[in-house]
């Protein structure tokens, strides 16, 4: 299983178990969706699209607190939180 596919895995979770206590893992989770429909073909971009696609990077790292784990967080969100850090990484190297 791929380290993004992971992510996605637990992104899911993590806002199923977690979601009533921390509202704001909706949204993170339909943002990383969002910017996992295009990681196929990130090199293939255009300007506007990687200006997008950072922005919605910018939003997940924001509503995360920048991948800082609540107090309330099990294992299962950490590795989250650390998934998404490394989904963010390999995201904008690739649209550099």
């Amino acid at each position: 299983m791929s380290k993004t596919t992971q992510t996605a895995k637990m992104v899911d979770l993590v806002a199923k178990v977690h979601g009533d206590n921390h509202l704001h893992l909706a949204e993170v989770k339909s943002l990383f969706h969002e910017v996992n429909s295009h990681y196929p073909q990130l090199k293939e971009t255009t300007a506007p699209e990687r200006a997008e696609l950072k922005g919605k990077l910018a939003q997940i790292r924001e509503l995360s607190n920048d991948f800082q784990t609540p107090a309330d967080g099990c294992e299962g969100y950490q590795m989250m939180d650390a998934g998404l850090m490394e989904f963010e990484k390999d995201v904008l190297a690739q649209l550099g």
